[in-house]
């Protein structure tokens, strides 16, 4: 297979959580080791009650984007990160 030298494209890494804190941090430790900076990993959070989405927080890593299914009444898809 040859390599081409062409840019690639943005890369984005979808993840679901639901009360991971436990597993969470070595889980994005281990994708944002292998992503650009202009990569993205977009995580959809289905209400969790633990500490997961403080912790995804705690990066303040723009390539992070965290959908919160929380607060569906008034806003379904409400975007943490950069």
């Amino acid at each position: 297979m040859e390599h081409s030298n062409k840019p690639r494209g943005k890369v984005s890494v979808c993840m679901a959580t639901f009360n991971g804190a436990p597993f969470i941090r070595e889980q994005v430790n281990s994708i944002l080791s292998q992503l650009s900076s202009k990569d993205e990993i977009v995580v959809s959070d289905d209400g969790s009650t633990d500490y997961t989405l403080a912790i995804l927080e705690s990066y303040h890593d723009s390539r992070i984007k965290i959908l919160n299914h929380k607060e569906r009444k008034n806003n379904p898809w409400k975007v943490w990160g950069g």
